[in-house]
């Protein structure tokens, strides 16, 4: 059987015409469709920021609703020692309560609140039933850097030999973990996700999320402000139970660190120079720039 150039030129072109109609079709659904996980509904029900108020000042972190409708998980350092506590809702029209603390869980520097506006309309996440696949990417659900608005960023975990993680692969020594961390939580000894993504602070007690909607882990601490890439969540199916359970003493005063991912709230100062003025001719006010890590050539390599 013998195909004429023109028929197969023929089935060439309707085959472009084809694909060219899937991208056309495709490139006019909204962006959202591209954008938002199916479980975005959850996400506006079931994740919060928390402000609390501590002799330190004010620092913000990220929460999500478990159990149910009025209890909270967030990392303890957020709110360790805090003399208030207030818990907003974004995803429902900013909807605000205060909360108290109820159980903490020192080895993994969570805490559990309790609303005290009722009912809560939020909804508690579900928690994954299994340990997280460390092959697949994840979302951490949070308000980084004070954000007002929710933002998902994407996690990968590292991979290693041995199927738990503990600090030791992140802390040459114990000593080293406790001068970053400061205080007696989260434990040396404690379970954690080894994270090779940036997280920044506020993300503190944000929910970590698979591709289902699942919870996995919490976002909870880091070196270099997130920018080495050494950072580290509480595993969920592991603490929770046990944060439910727990008789451990809550913390009298604030623990806040820099390796610990709480966003300490606080005014924006404007430098100025007489006589200089940025690129952008913005009135001559200075760029600020913070320190955050130091590296050698070779930890860049």
């Amino acid at each position: 059987m013998q195909i004429s150039e023109t028929t197969m030129t023929s089935g060439l072109v309707a085959r472009r015409l084809l694909v060219f109609a899937l991208l056309g079709g495709l490139l006019s659904l909204p962006l959202a469709a591209f954008q938002t996980p199916e479980y975005a509904s959850a996400v506006a029900h079931s994740v919060v920021r928390i402000t609390a108020t501590t002799s330190q000042g004010t620092f913000e972190g990220t929460g999500f609703v478990w159990s149910q409708p009025d209890y909270v998980v967030t990392a303890l350092h957020v709110v360790a020692g805090a003399k208030g506590i207030t818990v907003h809702a974004e995803g429902l029209n900013n909807w605000a309560s205060s909360a108290k603390v109820v159980k903490v869980l020192l080895e993994a520097d969570l805490a559990l609140l309790q609303l005290d506006r009722k009912p809560s309309p939020l909804q508690p996440l579900r928690v994954a039933p299994a340990p997280p696949d460390l092959t697949k990417e994840h979302t951490i659900w949070g308000y980084p850097d004070q954000t007002p608005k929710i933002k998902g960023t994407t996690v990968r975990f590292e991979l290693g030999l041995e199927q738990k993680t503990t600090f030791d692969s992140i802390y040459p020594s114990e000593d080293a973990f406790r001068k970053a961390t400061g205080g007696n939580f989260p434990k040396f000894t404690a379970e954690v996700l080894d994270i090779q993504s940036i997280l920044l602070h506020g993300h503190s007690g944000a929910p970590i999320i698979n591709a289902s909607g699942a919870l996995v882990g919490i976002g909870d601490g880091g070196e270099g402000e997130g920018v080495r890439l050494a950072n580290w969540g509480i595993p969920a199916q592991k603490y929770l139970s046990q944060l439910e359970k727990s008789s451990d003493p809550s913390p009298n005063a604030s623990s806040f660190r820099e390796a610990l991912k709480s966003s300490a709230v606080s005014e924006t100062v404007e430098v100025t120079q007489p006589g200089a003025e940025r690129a952008s001719g913005n009135g001559g006010k200075e760029e600020t720039f913070r320190l955050v890590a130091t590296s050698t050539l070779g930890e860049v390599i």
